[in-house]
Parts: C-alpha cells; structure tokens; sequence
C-alpha cells in the first residue's frame, strides 16, 4: 500500500493521466475529422499524358513537326482525364452552381473524344477555355466512368481541380506520374496534432515512470565500458527492400489513400534500384490481380487500379530482366492500356471489355479465352500471340461475326 500512496500523492500518476487524455483526445479528433472530411459523395479524378514528340524529336522543328489548323505545336500532348464517382448517391444536374473547372497545365486545342459508361456514349456537356476543362451541368451516376481525350500544348501538364463548384460533392485529384494525392486540409491537421500529441504522452510517461522506478545500480565503476552484447545490432535490410516491404503492407490496405502510397512506394524502387523492378513488377501485377478479379458483371476498373497500370505502363522494359507480368484472371475493363508493353504476358481469361490497347506490344501474349469484345485495338502489335478462343467481339479484328484472321484461332463471338 505504502507504494501505491506513493505513486498516487507525488502527482505522476496525474501527469501520467493527463498524458493519456491528450493521446485520447488526438485520437478522437482524428475520428471526427475523417468523418467530416469523408462526405457521401466523392469525385475522383486522374489525368494521364502522352508527348506526340518523343526525345530528340522535340529539338528538331524543322525536320519534324505536327500542325494543327497550320501552325506548328510546341510540346504537343494527348491528355486523358478521367472522372468516376465513389459513393452512394449520383451527382444531379441541379447540385451543379457552375460547371466543374479542371486546369490540367497546358492550353487545350480541341476535345478529340469524350465518353461516359461502359458503351462509352458520348458526354456532351464539356468545354474548354485555354488551359481550362469545364465539365457540366449534367447528371454524373455514380461508378460510372467518364473519360476525355484532349489535344493540348504544354511542356509539363499537371491536372488540378476546386471542389466549390458542386455542392456537397469532394473532389479528389488521384496520383499519376506527375502528380500526388493531397488529403482534406481538416484531417491533415487532426492527424499531425493527434501524432504529436501522442508522441509527447508517451515520452512523458516513459520520462515520469523511469525517474520515480529506476535507481542507479550498485557498485559500478565509472571507467566501465559496455560489453559486446549491449552493442546496438545493425540491420542488413537495404533501403530497397524495406521498401518493397513497406509497399507490400500498403498495397494490403483497405485504405484507398495507403494502396496509392504503395504503387509510389513501388514506382520510386523501380527507377532508383533497377535490379529490384522485376519484384516490383511482380507485386504490382499481383494487386491489380487480386483488387480486380474477372467474373460476371464486371464493371469498369478503379482509378488505383488505373494508378498501378500507369505504373507497369511507364516502366523501363530494360529493367525487366525476363520477368513475366500474370494479368490472368483480371477485370481490365475500360482500362486505359494504350503502349503499355505486355511482351510474353500471361493473360489467359482476362477481361478487356471496351478497355483502350491502342498501340500496346502482346507479342507472344497468352490471351487464351480472353474477352477483348469492343477494345481499341488500333497498332496492337499482337504478332505471335496465342488467341485461342479469345473473342474479339465488336472490334477491328473482325467483320461482322468472321474473323478477319480465322487461322489464328480467336472467334467473333460476344460469349468469347
């Protein structure tokens, strides 16, 4: 008993206690905020970029040159920006106070292509002003993909957005290769008082308990050195794999925001550590296998899942050492795989339904019973592929239900 007074009257256990609080009280406000800055409906949105002039090709104006109403384009782009609602509820014309504004870093020359929903119908209410894309008033279901397609001049584009233009509606710019996802200013702060609130109540309380329990030991010697076995032991884990091991826990997240911090993590290993990409790929193609699995009814992929495609797209194939990238199994529909190389893939059943493969390389691609029904298949380079009752339904392979390749052994079919 005479301890426990001790403890109770000599104000650690109050110190100790009001640690807590605070610890408590960041967690708490940490909660509340995710819940405000969490609304019922979320606008997601990506932008992905492709140079028309490739390397060298940009220093060469007046060998080379792409025109557009007859005046020479500087640093000419195809842009894709995509658009998807997660949450319950659609986005009606009415909730619209103007229309979205979406700057995506360079002057836009003209929309070559707007689509929304799987049978990609047209969506008409979109326009333009400079660097500006304006997207409504209009009825934006939710879940349901709308893409646009854009000719545009700049060096770096970088696509950005203002939530204030739809009420009740969060609008989210997700990571591609140039650009990072910014938390909702409210949880940001919550969660960075709620770590340094809990950093300092464990401090204080390891610092409180360790004055008043521990006492110095007896007979020692101030010329004492520490043995062997006291000293600190250093890890033979490289930087790389740590972070293969860290994206690896990220990617098992059902945290949206930590599978983005994952692909980052996996994309940054593969351009600083060449060797380690064939593993990166590995675990990327593993993702997307396991967080898109084919079956019925599948619907449009995610914008993540896009993000990791964006990866394995924008990756050295020099780096990759033989690796064979397994995609078999997957829904892939609508992803946007334009010249993503997928040389020696294995890609048996997988779904590209109305998906964009428009000068992606399958050469020696295994595509047996791949459904590949409404693809755009323009400059696929698909030579020495197994198509083995792969269906290429309702695309430029076939005519009407006849193969234009019978002897290649795909079908025509809507079944695949």
């Amino acid at each position: 008993m005479g301890l426990a007074d001790q403890w109770y009257t000599n104000g650690t256990f109050w110190a100790a206690a009001s640690a807590v609080a605070v610890l408590l009280t960041g967690a708490i406000a940490t909660y509340v905020a995710f819940l405000l800055a969490d609304p019922v409906r979320r606008l997601e949105c990506v932008m992905s970029a492709a140079p028309l002039l490739q390397g060298s090709a940009q220093d060469m104006p007046g060998r080379l040159q792409i025109t557009w109403d007859g005046a020479a384009l500087e640093d000419p782009h195809i842009l894709e920006v995509n658009l998807v609602i997660r949450g319950r509820h659609d986005i009606a014309s009415d909730d619209f106070e103007q229309p979205l504004e979406f700057r995506v870093g360079a002057k836009i020359l003209a929309i070559l292509r707007s689509a929304s929903g799987p049978n990609s119908t047209a969506f008409r209410a979109v326009s333009f002003d400079d660097d500006l894309l304006k997207v409504g008033p209009a009825l934006i279901r939710r879940h349901q993909p709308i893409r646009f397609t854009l000719l545009a001049t700049g060096r770096d584009p970088m696509l950005t957005s203002s939530a204030a233009a739809v009420r009740d509606v969060d609008v989210e710019v997700l990571p591609t290769e140039r650009s990072t996802r910014n938390w909702p200013s409210r949880l940001k702060v919550a969660v960075i008082l709620s770590v340094a609130a809990g950093m300092a109540a464990v401090l204080l309380v390891g610092l409180l308990i360790g004055r008043n329990n521990s006492a110095p030991p007896k007979n020692t010697l101030a010329g004492n050195k520490p043995s062997a076995s006291s000293s600190p032991s250093v890890s033979s884990s490289t930087p790389a794999l740590a972070d293969l091991s860290a994206a690896e826990t990220d990617l098992k997240s059902d945290s949206h925001a930590a599978q983005l911090n994952g692909i980052r993590k996996l994309q940054s290993t593969m351009t600083a550590v060449p060797a380690d990409q064939p593993a990166a790929v590995q675990e990327l193609a593993r993702y997307i296998r396991l967080n898109s699995p084919a079956g019925n009814n599948d619907q449009a992929i995610t914008l993540v899942i896009q993000a990791a495609i964006n990866v394995l797209k924008g990756r050295n194939k020099a780096n990759d050492r033989g690796v064979t990238i397994d995609l078999s199994n997957t829904n892939l529909t609508s992803a946007n795989l334009a010249g993503i190389d997928l040389d020696n893939a294995s890609l048996v059943n997988t779904d590209f339904d109305t998906a964009n493969l428009s000068r992606a390389s399958l050469r020696n691609a295994n595509l047996n019973y791949a459904f590949v029904g409404g693809a755009s298949l323009d400059g696929t380079d698909l030579d020495g592929a197994d198509l083995n009752a792969a269906s290429f339904y309702q695309t430029i392979m076939c005519h009407g239900s006849v193969p234009t390749q019978p002897q290649r052994g795909y079908n025509c079919s809507a079944s695949g």
